[in-house]
């Protein structure tokens, strides 16, 4: 018994060594992230054996840190092999064993260790998906083709762009393709996780709430993260940093969705932005109006199945689809008013009636003021003239950006309610007479060129305001 004692407390002595000197090798975040969890069990002859709560951090630490745990328990103990098992539920106990306790194990080497036990984490479960989010009821167009193709390869475990970052304003269908993947993924193949849920996942439960969240999201075939913009946060943030990180170190889809491309979501840093754009970034373009009209059809149909004699007058179907820059979220509201109408009055309103209310409802409810904001105008200038945001925004005066700009200024101040200092700020930090200089420039050339007139009431429209 006194030798016993002895071994153990040489080997509680030599652990808080080896975690004093490791701590100080690689960093507090990555220790803190992968190591707090590592127990000492015992130590006999040449052989010590750790544990961990679960398979997926036993081969991390493996992959990972074997070779130097190895060399820091030789140097500290004269150990020369090292056994890291899985902790069962059983074995497991609320709180450390003292030193004086642990028991001694019989040497296993790491490349020839038993069957891994069963892990018992709490493991995260992904955000709900909406009923009715399919592939089978997407309305496709020519501005989704490109995304619609690639989730569906995903979906089918046939990716070939990992990371896949969807991206486009809202209500145009990203959240609908990353659902429809996971669904037809089946469960347990996919995590689908919203940004607010990912959010709580990685902060609410503390260190090992965070780590079990990064293990199962690590460890499943296919994984969706929405609105990554709007994960923010010291916490958060480094959990999908390292969650990204991980997945795409091992070969494992990863599929995201965001407002923005990854060059203009500003609280990532260099390389999380440059890992992300790394693969596939398929922009979903505004709803042009044959898929505003084909999306307005579907979701006709669809009401009509579940209240039949539903029909809705072309004249409403042209007031609708033809009203430039509406979403899907636009669209299902419109129609929503219309089915409140037949549900309680039992008709369609008469097309006048019908017509004049809605066009009302529109103009209220979804109008330019409301709905437009100032970086929504600068991001589709900059595509329509092919020139990035950031030389945009820039002080850089080329010929190439100083139309573009002066655009980007003119149709801010016609379909927005904001103040031309405001415009200036979110400009690139113009002050208000350079916006006035440059909105009084198109206004001129607009009412003498003909062409120049056609471009920017073009555009205008595409944007959503009035032409």
């Amino acid at each position: 018994m006194d030798t016993i004692q002895h071994v153990t407390e040489n080997a509680g002595e030599a652990w808080e060594r080896v975690r004093r000197r490791l701590r100080v090798e690689i960093g507090e975040e990555i220790y803190g992230s992968w190591f707090p969890r590592l127990r000492l069990e015992g130590m006999t002859g040449g052989c010590v054996r750790l544990s961990v709560p679960t398979r997926f951090l036993r081969s991390w630490i493996q992959q990972h840190y074997a070779d130097r745990l190895a060399d820091l328990w030789r140097e500290e103990a004269g150990v020369e092999r090292i056994d890291l098992t899985v902790r069962t539920a059983a074995f497991r106990s609320p709180t450390a064993m003292p030193a004086a306790a642990l028991t001694i194990a019989a040497p296993v080497p790491l490349d020839r260790a038993p069957p891994l036990a069963p892990i018992c984490v709490p493991d995260p479960n992904g955000s709900p998906l909406t009923p009715g989010l399919t592939f089978d009821s997407f309305v496709a167009g020519q501005g989704n083709a490109l995304a619609l193709a690639a989730m569906r390869k995903a979906a089918a475990e046939e990716a070939r762009f990992s990371p896949l970052l969807l991206h486009s304003g809202p209500g145009l269908g990203k959240t609908h393709l990353l659902q429809a993947a996971a669904r037809e993924a089946g469960q347990g193949a996919a995590l689908y996780l919203g940004a607010e849920h990912f959010m709580s996942l990685a902060a609410g439960g503390g260190a090992f709430q965070a780590s079990a969240l990064r293990e199962v999201a690590c460890g499943v075939g296919l994984l969706l993260i929405d609105d990554i913009h709007r994960i923010t946060g010291k916490g958060a943030y480094r959990e999908f940093a390292a969650i990204v990180e991980l997945r795409l170190s091992a070969g494992k889809p990863l599929i995201l969705a965001a407002a923005m491309p990854p060059s203009e979501i500003e609280h990532l840093d260099r390389h999380l932005r440059s890992r992300l754009a790394g693969g596939l970034v398929a922009e979903i373009d505004p709803m042009d109006a044959v898929l505003r009209r084909d999306l307005v059809a579907a979701r006709i149909a669809a009401i009509a199945v579940e209240l039949p004699g539903f029909v809705v007058p072309a004249r409403i179907v042209d007031a609708i689809a033809g009203r430039g820059g509406l979403n899907g979220r636009d669209i299902g509201g419109a129609l929503n008013w219309l089915r409140a109408q037949f549900e309680l009055t039992g008709a369609v309103p008469p097309i006048e009636q019908a017509d004049v209310i809605l066009r009302g409802f529109l103009r209220s409810v979804f109008g330019g003021h409301q709905r437009l904001r100032i970086d929504d105008i600068m991001r589709a200038v900059a595509r329509h003239y092919r020139v990035s945001l950031p030389d945009l925004l820039s002080q850089r005066r080329t010929a190439d950006l100083l139309w573009p700009r002066h655009v980007a200024m003119y149709l801010a101040k016609e379909l927005t309610m904001r103040s031309l200092p405001e415009i200036g700020r979110r400009c690139g930090g113009r002050d208000h007479t350079t916006v006035l200089s440059g909105v009084r420039k198109v206004a001129r050339l607009v009412e003498a060129d003909p062409d120049r007139r056609d471009e920017v009431l073009a555009l205008k429209r595409a944007i959503g305001g009035e032409a």
